[in-house]
Parts: structure tokens; sequence; C-alpha cells
């Protein structure tokens, strides 16, 4: 399944979901760093998105986030939205907490991948928690883009004390062990009263 559709050469993404037996399969179809390719390119993969709606869940946006606040996707995700794509976004990882606001207010998300400046703000770790908004997080991703410098600095145990509702995505990043290394990471510095298998 695919779009007639060619993008530019190093096109940063925003994800189509389609649903599958095994859950989503997420394929990176919209370019997400330059306003002319977020009013035409995005644009016209969505109509071709509209004509697959039945095997096509939602959009995300993904990507690097710096210097790319979710405002910049509005109306984007308004008509996403108005054809009943469920949203959700990267906001929170290199970017700020105002990030994540502005992909819950003005994107209107369902889930944050990331999220991990959330404990920068008191009032959005209130409302992520009062209305359970899952947050994504991969602890590898936040250490290879040196949002933390290691497995022991990084905030995720935090984040569960204060019932943030949070799924772990473990990625397979470097080989086929990697779950294993990541897991067995996690428990050690993150987890040890927490099971999460």
């Amino acid at each position: 399944f695919n779009f007639p559709l060619r993008l530019p050469f190093g096109a940063d993404n925003i994800k189509i979901m389609i649903p599958t037996d095994a859950g989503f399969l997420s394929s990176k179809y919209l370019k997400k760093t330059e306003h002319i390719f977020v009013n035409n390119i995005n644009f016209q993969v969505l109509e071709k998105a509209l004509k697959h709606k039945d095997k096509i869940y939602g959009v995300g946006l993904d990507s690097s986030e710096l210097g790319h606040p979710p405002s910049k996707f509005k109306k984007l995700f308004k008509k996403a939205a108005e054809n009943n794509f469920i949203a959700v976004a990267h906001a929170g990882e290199e970017g700020p907490p105002e990030y994540i606001w502005e992909a819950l207010n003005l994107l209107k998300v369902k889930r944050i991948d990331h999220g991990v400046q959330c404990l920068h703000d008191d009032k959005l770790v209130q409302k992520l928690k009062d209305e359970q908004i899952p947050l994504t997080v991969c602890p590898l991703s936040n250490i290879k883009l040196r949002v933390f410098d290691d497995i022991k600095q990084h905030n995720l145990k935090k984040m569960l004390d204060k019932k943030i509702m949070v799924l772990l995505l473990l990625k397979l990043i470097v080989s086929n062990n990697i779950y294993t290394v990541n897991y067995e990471a996690l428990h050690v510095y993150l987890l040890s009263s927490v099971n999460i298998l």
C-alpha cells in the first residue's frame, strides 16, 4: 500500500498509521521542515490518504522537534481531524513542555510520543495524570539525542511515580539483543520496584 506521490529527499516526517492484525504499521510520508512543504506536500499526501481512509487510522507528527513546534502543523491536523483521523505527535523530547501543550491543544492529539520534558511543568503533569493521556517513552532514543546523558539520569521513574500513563517503547537501535539490554538497564537503574513485563 503506498501513495503515488514522490517526496523530496531527506524529508522529516509525519506518520500515517495503518492498522494491522499485529498493531499499527507506520508509514512515513509527510514532510515536516519548511512552511512550503507543510502547506503543499503534506496536504497533498493527506488528500491521497483520504482515498484510503478505510486502511488508515491516524496521522502523527515525528522527527526533530527543535525549530518545529506543533503549532506549525495546526491547519494540517485540523483537516486530518475533520476527516476523523486520530492524531499523535512527538512533543517534549527535545522541545520544551510548551510543545506538549501545543500538541494537545492545537493538534488535538490522543497520545504524546516521548514527552519527557513534561516534568518541568506541574500543570501539564496534572493534566496528563488526570486525563490519562499516554506518553510513549523511549529511553534509548532520549539518550541517543542527548536529552539525557545516560540511563541513570532518565526521568522515567519520576514520571511513573507521578502516576503519568507511560507506554515504554524499546526501539531496535543497535542489534537484535537491544531489547534485553534495554530492559536490563531500565530494570537496574529505573524500575527496581516495578515489574514492566
